[in-house]
């Protein structure tokens, strides 16, 4: 056999095996990259999420994603927002880092986590595994009310138990901790998923998705000031984000009806999105 071509053959047998070994952090990051299009639709600037892949459908989507179409090589998002285009600079470490310098199970910097394959494989891997078991029965089917309880609560446990293993593995994993909120807010336990979204933001400092998902939830619980307190915070990362202007601009009506600032925002969003109903709503509801 020619010595080039058994060459070229061993070369796309390791392309192939490194393919498929790499596989499950493709699909934890685009898992994480379609929770964040949504979450983050109408947010103008670069995201600084966990992925460097080209985004694709997934049937794993994270709690409150909504469904997403699948349209080629992008998102679908909102009209206006840029969103919807193929992402091209995200990261699972921190900004200033250097590639393979240290792992997520080394130690986070004092600008967040740092990449490191080994780390990074082990986790997608045991995070989608342990998310799909949090999904295995989510509809009800033909189970009795009480058996699905049952199922579910078991589902529940045996997800978090895997999760909980991984991040005694990886203690500096804020995907872990991420994932963990997510498996809670699936089961309704929103008190436990806001503590689990608030250590992920810890540990990753940079991830705009982390934090919108931070704000909601704390939102969701009517702690408006804490959710006012994170909504700001996205906002100095992206400051174009119409979905955290309308988030502030709701935290703050919760404490002030006529909130002057709350007012401006909403203005903000309805000029870079006329048809914005939601900030029509609020505005409409704010008193003369």
């Amino acid at each position: 056999m020619c010595p080039c071509c058994h060459s070229q053959t061993g070369s796309k047998s390791l392309l192939r095996a490194r393919e498929a070994r790499f596989r499950p952090v493709r699909e934890l990051a685009n898992l994480l990259l379609l929770s964040a299009a949504v979450a983050l639709a109408g947010c103008g600037s670069r995201m600084s999420e966990p992925a460097q892949v080209r985004s694709k459908q997934t049937d794993i989507i994270p709690e409150g994603s909504g469904k997403i179409a699948q349209t080629g090589k992008s998102l679908s998002a909102p009209a206006g927002s840029s969103v919807g285009q193929e992402p091209t600079s995200f990261k699972v470490y921190g900004e200033g880092e250097n590639e393979g310098t240290g792992g997520l199970n080394t130690g986070a910097t004092p600008s967040g986590e740092r990449f490191q394959a080994e780390a990074e494989e082990s986790i997608a891997k045991e995070s989608l595994k342990a998310w799909r078991r949090a999904l295995l029965h989510s509809q009800q089917d033909r189970l009795s009310d009480k058996q699905w309880q049952s199922v579910r609560e078991a589902d529940e446990k045996e997800a978090m138990s895997a999760l909980s293993e991984l991040s005694r593995r990886y203690p500096d994993s804020s995907t872990v901790r991420f994932m963990m909120g997510e498996v809670k807010e699936h089961f309704g336990k929103k008190a436990q998923a806001t503590e689990y979204y608030l250590q992920a933001t810890e540990k990753n400092r940079h991830s705009s998705m982390y934090l919108f998902k931070l704000a909601k939830s704390f939102a969701t619980a009517g702690n408006a000031s804490q959710a006012a307190a994170r909504w700001r915070q996205l906002l100095k990362m992206e400051p174009g984000c119409l979905p955290a202007k309308l988030g502030l601009s709701k935290s703050l009506l919760a404490s002030n009806a006529r909130s002057p600032e709350a007012i401006a925002l909403l203005k903000e969003v309805l000029q870079a999105e006329p048809g914005n109903k939601e900030a029509s709503e609020l505005l409409k509801k704010i008193p003369k």
